[in-house]
């Protein structure tokens, strides 16, 4: 997708609007969701991480990858983002 695209281009910032943009207009993209949260924590806005993390649980309660960032995220709140999350967002 372009926000896969533009984070590996390394316009974080391009892929946080694309992503959000996919999110805002289907919440039930969980995909946009997960690697908007990572892309955020990448940023260091981990309180944004965890409320897109939240919405991820609301629309799709099943996914295990958003109940363990925000989980990870909690614990660590100024640790930034997971250590075997740095790099490039997830593409799952």
């Amino acid at each position: 997708n372009l926000g896969s695209l533009a984070a590996q281009r390394g316009d974080l910032d391009r892929a946080i609007r694309l992503w959000q943009t996919a999110f805002d207009r289907d919440p039930a993209t969980v995909e946009a969701g997960i690697n908007l949260a990572i892309a955020l924590g990448q940023q260091s806005k981990q309180a944004e991480a965890r409320g897109v993390l939240q919405r991820v649980q609301r629309f799709d309660p099943s996914s295990t990858l958003a109940r363990r960032l925000l989980l990870t995220f909690e614990k660590a709140p100024g640790s930034g983002v997971p250590q075997h999350k740095r790099g490039s967002p997830s593409s799952r």
